[in-house]
């Protein structure tokens, strides 16, 4: 978009000219804070791990067990930019060739699980790759390339044509800092007393 088309779109929404450059200044600001952030690299998200990052403490794998063909594969999770949703990008790995693979490859499906007292209750189901959610059939899809995203500590699982049951794994969870304050959970009747 050409200054002058944006100039244009601003005017249309009735914001006077008077604040344009004091708005220009503060988004110019809060980019160039987003860049320091970000390494000076534009943020992105669904961006998959580079080959420095892939074995790094900040990508986890959940491995594939007991599901006949995806022996030495793995469910991998990223964060992918998606942090501040409160997500986690996934694909399907290759432990093997050390590279992520399609789920077309295998006829894979995942499927998000309802769990009472979480989000998932609203949207269990069938998961879709972003791709898929964008039309790219299976085909389309280059080798490697397709990613989903789930909300943290999602129940899901994992269907296989060669399988008589799924295959169950939970997405990770942040923690999230809370300063110096401890939190204090629940415990049974037998720990309470006994503290």
């Amino acid at each position: 978009m050409s200054e002058s088309e944006l100039n244009e779109s601003i005017k249309q929404t009735g914001f006077p000219e008077s604040g344009w450059e004091e708005q220009f200044k503060a988004y110019d600001t809060a980019f160039d804070a987003s860049m320091a952030a970000n390494g000076e690299a534009l943020p992105a998200q669904g961006r998959k791990p580079s080959s420095s990052e892939v074995f790094s403490d900040a990508v986890h794998y959940v491995r594939i067990e007991g599901v006949s063909g995806l022996v030495g594969y793995a469910i991998r999770f990223w964060d992918g930019g998606l942090q501040d949703e409160g997500q986690f990008c996934f694909d399907l790995f290759d432990l093997s060739a050390k590279h992520a693979v399609n789920t077309s490859r295998f006829g894979i499906s995942f499927t998000v699980i309802p769990e009472v007292g979480k989000l998932t209750m609203a949207f269990s189901g069938p998961l879709r790759s972003w791709e898929t959610n964008m039309g790219f059939t299976p085909e389309e899809i280059r080798a490697g390339e397709e990613r989903f995203s789930i909300l943290e500590d999602t129940l899901l699982s994992l269907e296989h044509p060669n399988s008589s049951q799924p295959f169950l794994f939970r997405s990770p969870k942040r923690d999230i800092p809370i300063g110096s304050q401890t939190v204090h959970c629940p415990v049974p009747w037998n720990e309470l007393r006994n503290m």
